[in-house]
């Protein structure tokens, strides 16, 4: 508890008058209360309904009075208020339940510390209502059953959607860890055992991540922090899976790898900007999240059957049988496994971005406007893969032996950006073109250019961090900017929605009883459905 914030003096006190106690927004206390008295044991109490309505310390405290020293200020802004949070907080130390009416009130007070959504934004979250459309034939006839029939069962009503979320990407997280321990590299070949766990930690994340929404609908949970929940969570995923693909392919710390990153964060950002845009979430016949996923789940348990990455490096068609004799040339005749893999991944990147953009273009033509701006959305993403580029192109040293906490920094980048998409979706917010993670890593650019300006041209300017080392510091230094910057938006995001729709983020506060209305978050978050 942030002392300084308080209104009051700090000595030892006994009684206070109630208005200015309610100044800090307690819930339950009303203006009218008699006096709040001490207990002797820190904790204020109302003697009109006998129960504790905020706490200071544990210890005992003295009889001793003194007069409250000051009346409350009139609050001018923000940061004269104290967070909700906080008050509900001392209410469960003292073993009290906030009252139901509490959380119907239409002005609630926020952080102070909010600064990436201003409150007057905020009443947009109760006019949402999730909007998706999943096309995949997987999903209809085989997954959604088996998860409907089979695993939503397994999940008891008091476990939180947004905990399951949470709990899935713990076994990518799991699979990280095993990759950085047998094969930090990408290009040594790992225990069977190590590509079967991978198999099974992106399935079952795959799973608890399609349980989410069916666990929201049946404890009526849904919600926009569900949401931004979910579509964070894959954010990260993308670039994680990326290193681990890699390793099972034996990519190597190579420009292949940075081209499978590429293609799968351009996947996703734009079908976040679609549905930005369309404000619908459209999953094709054949979708990344489904039939993709599955995909890899594949791959990585043949690796493991196959004994290792290396198969993956052998030529397709040699390896099927196919004869030489047959006119093909030889440059494609030797493609490998991964190479070909590469060939279809681009082709269908090609083909879901300007489905997409079709996509985007036609929903605003709906609406009246028949510009095309909205393609400025995909202006953010290529600009920052310029940087990214050229980064690795002046300093050849990150790519050939530090491209793991690279990928690292360039999906988390990309997740803040995304991350901001949603948001801005939610609270109906322009569209965010700016990300302020690229200053640091346009830095690194112009630091390096210069040299090779001077090189090259005679003119330019000498690089401030050198060669090796300093350049390897200043890139981890990017990594915990980047980890800082997200961080830091996404707690104040989540704290923020959480404080104005009265809910907690991995447990559920107001559990949904039948029969009795007003129960549970879905009467002030919408409805979703997937």
């Amino acid at each position: 508890l942030n002392l300084s914030l308080l209104p009051l003096p700090l000595p030892t006190w006994s009684t206070i008058p109630a208005e200015v106690l309610g100044y800090l927004y307690t819930p339950g206390l009303k203006p009218s209360s008699p006096l709040l008295k001490d207990n002797g044991y820190g904790n204020l109490w109302d003697p009109s309904t006998g129960s504790t309505a905020f706490a200071f310390s544990s210890g005992p405290r003295s009889d001793q009075s003194f007069r409250s020293a000051r009346k409350p200020r009139k609050k001018s802004s923000r940061r004269d208020t104290v967070p909700r949070s906080l008050s509900i907080l001392n209410l469960l130390s003292c073993n009290t339940k906030p009252p139901h009416d509490a959380r119907k009130e239409e002005h609630r007070t926020l952080s102070p510390t909010m600064v990436y959504v201003r409150q007057d934004r905020l009443p947009a979250l109760k006019e949402y209502k999730y909007s998706g459309v999943d096309h995949s034939l997987t999903s209809k006839y085989i997954l959604k059953p088996f998860y409907t029939n089979v695993v939503i069962n397994i999940f008891p009503m008091s476990m939180a959607p947004n905990l399951i979320t949470l709990t899935g990407f713990m076994f990518v997280v799991a699979n990280v860890l095993t990759l950085l321990w047998y094969n930090p590299t990408l290009d040594q070949d790992c225990p069977s055992w190590v590509y079967y766990s991978w198999a099974i930690g992106l399935f079952l994340y795959q799973t608890f991540d399609a349980v989410d929404g069916s666990q929201a609908r049946r404890t009526h949970q849904s919600g926009p922090l569900g949401e931004l929940f979910d579509h964070g969570v894959d954010a990260l995923n993308t670039s994680l899976e990326v290193l681990i693909f890699a390793a099972s392919q034996n990519m190597g710390q190579s420009w292949m790898t940075v081209g499978v990153l590429f293609s799968s964060l351009l996947t996703f950002y734009v079908q976040t900007w679609d549905e930005y845009h369309t404000k619908t979430l459209t999953l094709g016949i054949v979708n990344g999240p489904v039939e993709g996923v599955l995909i890899l789940v594949g791959v990585y348990a043949l690796t493991g059957y196959m004994g290792g990455a290396s198969f993956w490096q052998q030529s397709l068609l040699r390896t099927f049988g196919v004869s030489e004799k047959l006119g093909i040339p030889e440059s494609l005749y030797e493609l490998s496994f991964t190479q070909w893999y590469m060939v279809q991944g681009a082709l269908v990147l090609v083909f879901n971005t300007v489905e997409s953009a079709r996509n985007v273009i036609k929903a605003r033509r709906a609406r009246g406007d028949r510009s095309r701006g909205a393609l400025l959305g995909l202006l953010p993403f290529f600009g920052m893969w310029v940087l990214i580029a050229s980064y690795l192109l002046l300093h050849p040293t990150i790519l050939r032996s530090h491209l793991v906490p690279f990928v690292m920094f360039a999906g988390v980048v990309n997740a803040y950006s995304v991350g901001q998409m949603i948001t801005a979706h939610l609270v109906k917010l322009d569209f965010p073109y700016w990300n302020v993670l690229g200053l640091p890593l346009a830095f690194g650019v112009g630091d390096a250019l210069g040299p090779k300006l001077q090189e090259y041209f005679g003119f330019g300017w000498p690089s401030a961090l050198g060669d090796d080392v300093y350049q390897v510091a200043f890139m981890f230094l990017m990594l915990g900017m980047a980890i800082g910057v997200y961080g830091s938006f996404v707690v104040d995001v989540i704290v923020t929605i959480c404080d104005y729709l009265d809910i907690w983020c991995l447990t559920i506060k107001h559990p949904w009883v039948e029969g009795r209305d007003g129960e549970g978050s879905a009467q002030v978050n919408g409805k979703k459905s997937q």
